[in-house]
């Protein structure tokens, strides 16, 4: 894994090779919605309309919003891998899932404030700013994926001293950048730690892809 030299010159950005897989979250707009390009297995893609707070299916045969949900939320992201989806409430702040075989709001978790929530493969990861603690899990479903609780007796795979960036590649391997020591931990959905790389420290406004 490289760190881009211009990363400072560029508002502190990490711009990381990741040794097996690339994190790349690509996004588009169409009739309102942010919509994302991920890993699908279910024939839908799942979008987010910030301003109506609204989250909504698309079905690609007939290029429209075929569902919608209220998101309990003005400040949302969707996360969707395959047939996976999470809804990241920021303001509340919390985590609940999407069924998508029955288009319903799962209730999960709430989160501390400024967590962050990752999802690739068959792998959810959250970063506990509270504690600076990374909890991994399995996502074989949404429903799965919210076993990330951090009030739940689940142990942190990691834990850092301060401020830290996540990222889960498509691949699965959830990566960590310690922002105080710089270095840059890989681990897979089964907590165990596969790679480490150190990197400049200090980048507080860090983006791992």
């Amino acid at each position: 894994m490289e760190l881009s030299t211009t990363a400072k010159r560029r508002g502190s950005v990490i711009s990381a090779a990741l040794l097996v897989a690339t994190f790349v979250v690509f996004a588009s707009r169409a009739q309102g919605y942010v919509v994302p390009e991920p890993d699908l297995h279910d024939g839908g893609i799942w979008v987010t309309n910030e301003a109506r707070a609204l989250v909504g299916r698309t079905n690609a045969e007939i290029a429209t919003v075929d569902t919608k949900l209220a998101a309990g939320s003005r400040d949302f992201d969707v996360l969707q891998s395959g047939d996976v989806v999470l809804l990241h409430q920021r303001d509340i702040p919390a985590l609940a899932g999407i069924d998508p075989a029955q288009a319903t709001l799962v209730p999960g978790p709430e989160l501390p404030p400024g967590a962050q929530v990752g999802l690739g493969g068959s792998t959810a990861a959250l970063f506990d700013p509270d504690g600076g603690r990374l909890l991994v899990v399995p996502a074989t479903s949404s429903t799965a994926a919210l076993a990330l609780d951090p009030a739940s007796d689940l142990e942190p795979v990691h834990v850092v001293e301060g401020d830290a960036v996540l990222a889960v590649g498509v691949d699965g391997l959830a990566h960590l950048y310690d922002v105080e020591t710089g270095e840059i931990t890989t681990w897979s959905a089964d907590g165990d730690q596969v790679a480490t790389t150190s990197v400049e420290a200090g980048l507080e406004d860090a983006v791992l892809s």
